[in-house]
């Protein structure tokens, strides 16, 4: 559980601000250590958490299901047309930062009721809303892509000239089947020639020596020690 001044991170977050991904939850001073929502329900109701809410504090959720659209379109029609087995699906929808388009995705029951209940006053951010916005403030003059693999999840987005041009998710079961999706998209949508690959904790040595003589430039992160990056300003808007 997060203590105050602990030093094992390359960023300061708040001390409870949280990310959930596939493996369970972990406050970001310590994203190593992984615990479930029981327990991080029993640490919250300890610490009488929704009684001190922290103003720096925010959550990440995965968001492994999640859709662009149009800032005009309905979300709710549009998430359930493209997941409809997902049931009575609580659905976000985050703004972009170029006021245009909007970012869809679901919150688990559980999660909801989590983040109403210990977190009302923190914003609500998801791990493709931080990637869009990320290509977007790297694309000012030049097309950026970036590639996230987690398991058998690919995340894909690419920007050209600070406008999102693309971003979509695809079940990958092999390296080889990664890199099909992504040079397909490469050639259609003309990403450009350098990337940003991203994974949590392990390299994908594989797939970016797959991906390596179709482009000039491959930038490695580790989301557990590179997070900080992806999270920009624009982030956030939502409350739970």
């Amino acid at each position: 559980m997060p203590e105050t001044g602990n030093k094992n991170t390359t960023a300061s977050f708040s001390n409870i601000s949280i990310r959930y991904t596939p493996g369970g939850f972990c406050f970001l001073e310590r994203p190593s250590e992984q615990i479930s929502a029981e327990e991080l329900e029993g640490y919250c109701h300890k610490n009488n958490l929704q009684s001190k809410p922290d103003p720096k504090a925010f959550v990440l959720e995965y968001a492994s299901n999640f859709l662009v659209l149009p800032k005009e379109l309905d979300p709710s029609f549009y998430f359930n047309f493209h997941f409809p087995e997902i049931k009575q699906p609580f659905i976000q929808a985050l703004p972009l930062s170029d006021q245009k388009q909007q970012l869809v995705f679901d919150l688990p029951p559980k999660h909801q009721e989590l983040y109403r209940k210990y977190f009302p006053q923190s914003p609500l951010i998801c791990l493709p809303l931080c990637f869009a916005e990320y290509v977007m403030e790297q694309s000012p003059k030049q097309t950026h892509c970036l590639i996230y693999l987690h398991q058998n999840l690919l995340m894909v987005f690419a920007a050209k000239t600070g406008t999102l041009r693309y971003a979509n998710r695809f079940e990958a079961g092999s390296p080889e089947a990664a890199a099909y999706f992504i040079l397909s998209i490469q050639q259609v949508f003309d990403t450009g020639s350098s990337c940003s690959l991203c994974t949590e904790k392990e390299p994908a040595e594989a797939l970016e020596n797959l991906l390596k003589p179709h482009f000039e430039q491959i930038d490695t992160y580790f989301l557990d020690r590179d997070l900080h990056l992806f999270i920009s300003t624009p982030c956030g808007q939502l409350s739970i």
